[in-house]
């Protein structure tokens, strides 16, 4: 007579939950050991880790309201905006203009004022991670940024601050965003800030040529060194100029 082997009911449902806890510890260990490292970071923009979706809602192709530029200049971490080509003698139109930044992917807004100095402008090391769209108030009217040639500056690396820097890329180009089937109707700028932690274990070295430097931990400033011999902010600018 053959034999019929019974399986206990009670067995079964232990294996069974023994089996799916297994698969879920996998799983969940090949999540953690898989995942995006800072290192591995430093290869993205924050273009490859927004909500693309969330972007082509957040993203103005057109504006009834634009204001044309033709310049621009980065000194150490700011970066100055010029209606009319840098270094002409006559004083610039966006002298005492403020700018707001807006962040496309969470609606902050920031603001910046012009003063005419060289380092008078969007200090870029305060800005947080994301995508900025600009505009500045003509008569009052808020008007958006653009260029009319397109471009798409060098990206700069902020000093540390907490361990991490800050890339900054910034660009005015209808076409930027297209990858992500944005297309713009005119050379509107933005300014796009990614952080994550240095490439290698370098010093920060900031020097400014004229003095006048905020030490925003002491609340001090430093005008530059002045001697007999030695007068730092005179002699480099006159080296400056040459």
């Amino acid at each position: 007579m053959k034999k019929v082997r019974v399986v206990n009911k009670k067995n079964l449902s232990t294996m069974i939950v023994g089996v799916v806890t297994i698969a879920i510890v996998v799983v969940c260990v090949f999540l953690y050991v898989s995942r995006p490292t800072e290192i591995d970071k430093l290869s993205q923009s924050y273009l490859d880790t927004v909500d693309v979706e969330k972007l082509q809602k957040k993203v103005e192709t057109s504006f009834d309201g634009s204001y044309r530029l033709s310049d621009y200049l980065v000194y150490g971490e700011t970066l100055s905006l010029y209606k009319d080509e840098y270094g002409t003698k006559k004083m610039d139109k966006m002298q005492g203009n403020n700018i707001v930044l807006r962040n496309v992917m969470n609606d902050a807004i920031t603001s910046f004022t012009f003063n005419g100095k060289v380092d008078s402008g969007i200090d870029l090391g305060s800005l947080k991670e994301g995508i900025y769209e600009l505009y500045t108030y003509n008569h009052y009217e808020k008007e958006r940024i653009y260029f009319d040639d397109a471009f798409k500056a060098k990206t700069i690396t902020t000093m540390r601050r907490n361990k991490k820097v800050k890339d900054i890329t910034f660009v005015a180009d209808k076409e930027a965003l297209k990858e992500y089937d944005i297309h713009l109707k005119k050379n509107y700028s933005f300014i796009i800030v990614t952080k994550h932690i240095p490439k290698s274990n370098v010093y920060d070295v900031v020097i400014d040529p004229c003095g006048n430097a905020m030490n925003y931990i002491s609340n001090t400033v430093d005008y530059g060194a002045s001697t007999s011999i030695l007068d730092e902010p005179t002699s480099s600018m006159e080296f400056a100029k040459k």
